[in-house]
């Protein structure tokens, strides 16, 4: 019994079914190559963003020192800087 099926099966898919079939495979190439190329961008975007905020962690930490090196400074010459960071 399971023979009848499997060959009325391939019948059915070597027959009309198959044409119908082809244009939805050629649509969905298609989109994967799109959906691909997104993806690709996506990923270097996503890269570019990582070492952007990589990049902004540094420069907060190096005004951060500068800040600190500014106010030892003002203070050992008694000035008030405070106004002028803020």
């Amino acid at each position: 019994m399971s023979n009848v099926t499997l060959e009325a099966i391939d019948k059915l898919l070597e027959s009309k079914f198959d044409e119908k079939l082809g244009p939805i495979n050629t649509k969905l190439d298609a989109l994967t190559e799109i959906v691909s190329g997104h993806t690709a961008t996506l990923d270097a975007i996503v890269k570019q963003t990582k070492d952007w905020n990589a990049e902004m962690a540094v420069m907060r930490n190096r005004m951060e020192r500068y800040e600190k090196a500014l106010k030892q400074m003002a203070l050992k010459l008694n000035l008030d800087i405070e106004p002028l960071l803020y």
